[in-house]
């Protein structure tokens, strides 16, 4: 207000700021120091002692720490690549950092692998239901053999979509649209681990 008074329109004082935050972070880089792993400790333990009662303090503050170190690169810290996941019923003290994407689904179908070693993982981002597949086309069925017809091209294209999946080589699918239930049987049968309806952020954590 006090620059207003002064007689000082908009756009000067907005170029005034500009000019002063540019000098503030001249100042600040020439001040910089190189931030160490134990100096990070410190800042994230002064951080943290006054958000809640932590027992293990150190050991979260180290944690915190190591996490974000794993997934800096060039000095910056890409916030997608940490994910939280809170677990209730324990404690802080059995915190654990892993080095790995948590994706909270379960497989579609009971009997396909649940632990696959040396995974080559395929991600989906379309449907793989044969009636979404046909792009809202309209077909006319005037007969039973006609239904039927239709029924066995669904299920042809649906084998398709699944053998170019198998193809690839894949043993391991996340997809974050629907599947069929017939697109889940092929799956099962090619003995593909599938999870279906997976958050966009997961698919692009497993593709970093």
């Amino acid at each position: 207000e006090k620059l207003f008074e002064d007689g000082l329109d908009t756009p000067l004082i907005a170029k005034g700021y500009e000019a002063a935050r540019d000098k503030a972070i001249d100042v600040l880089d020439e001040i910089a120091i190189p931030a160490t792993r134990e100096a990070l400790i410190k800042v994230a333990r002064t951080s943290m002692s006054g958000k809640g009662s932590f027992s293990n303090l150190d050991t979260m503050a180290e944690q915190l720490v190591d996490a974000l170190l794993d997934v800096a690169e060039d000095n910056k810290v890409d916030s997608d690549m940490i994910k939280i996941r809170k677990i209730h019923g324990e404690g802080t003290e059995s915190t654990e950092i892993t080095q790995s994407v948590t994706v909270d689904k379960s497989v579609v179908e009971s009997e396909m692998p649940k632990d696959v070693k040396n995974a080559k993982i395929a991600l989906l981002q379309y449907p793989l239901d044969a009636r979404e597949l046909q792009n809202d086309a309209k077909i006319k069925i005037t007969t039973p053999g006609e239904y039927q017809d239709y029924l066995d091209a669904e299920e042809e294209m649906l084998k398709e979509e699944v053998q170019k999946i198998v193809d690839s080589g894949a043993n391991v699918l996340f997809n974050n649209k629907k599947i069929s239930d017939l697109g889940q049987h092929f799956l099962n049968q090619a003995g593909i681990m599938t999870a279906k309806r997976v958050k966009a952020g997961d698919l692009e954590r497993l593709a970093k």
